[in-house]
């Protein structure tokens, strides 16, 4: 594990785009200080107009062919980087995944052509009919049912969630009331002998050590061994000095 961890960390962190992002990111930025430039009067020019890039021509969809996945199946390879599945193969898709969790999600993407960002980010509150969005589409029977069954589901695993969470805050409460019990009561013990202000450990804050930083009368620090660290305690007073 460590290996492929040090593997991980040398590959360079820049992302390596195809000619299609390209195109996408210096449209993006273009409309971006175009605006900057002709609403917001912000630049001078739009530079990004002036970027060429290679000639892009999006790939053509292919249909998933008999012989086409015989010879995926042989060399593993995809025929283009853009492939459609055939009613019969979309069938075969949906029935394997009956039994998935998010079965509701890809009927409604199969049924209805919903794109992924639609699909994943669609609120309960936008499915009603009487109040459409920008983009409408009809339900129906089984569809409706499905979304309606999701519904229950989400509503029952966001209760089971929410046991789960309690449960666990409870248990981090009562191991850390554990830990406390243990540690605390030692700093209690000697605290009176500190000849140092305050009613107990817990009225101890950090300025009360650094306001003690550069005196004389300090431990140097544990870790750098100087005498100015924020880490160093106030001596206490010694017998000698008492009397």
């Amino acid at each position: 594990m460590k290996q492929k961890l040090r593997q991980a960390r040398r590959k360079p962190w820049h992302i390596t785009t195809g000619p299609g992002a390209q195109l996408k990111m210096k449209n993006e930025l273009s409309s971006a200080l175009d605006y900057a430039h002709r609403v917001e009067k912000l630049i001078s020019e739009n530079w990004a107009q002036h970027v060429v890039l290679p000639k892009y021509t999006p790939p053509k969809p292919l249909v998933w062919t008999d012989e086409r996945v015989a010879r995926w199946r042989e060399i593993g390879e995809k025929p283009d980087p853009v492939m459609v599945w055939t009613p019969e193969q979309t069938g075969e898709f949906l029935d394997g995944v009956a039994d998935h969790r998010l079965y509701p999600m890809f009927h409604l993407m199969v049924f209805r052509a919903l794109r992924r960002g639609e699909s994943a980010g669609l609120p309960w509150a936008e499915s009603d009919p009487q109040s459409c969005g920008a983009r409408t589409f009809l339900l129906d029977g089984q569809t409706r049912e499905l979304l309606l069954f999701w519904r229950r589901r989400q509503q029952v695993e966001k209760e089971e969630w929410r046991q789960r969470h309690e449960e666990w805050r409870a248990e981090r409460t009562a191991e850390g009331k554990e830990r406390l019990k243990r540690y605390d009561p030692p700093v209690r013990r000697i605290w009176p002998g500190l000849h140092l202000g305050g009613r107990g450990a817990r009225t101890t804050r950090s300025t009360c050590l650094r306001s003690s930083c550069g005196s004389s009368r300090s431990w140097p620090c544990h870790r750098c061994a100087r005498m100015t660290c924020a880490t160093a305690l106030p001596r206490s007073p010694s017998p000698s000095a008492s009397t």
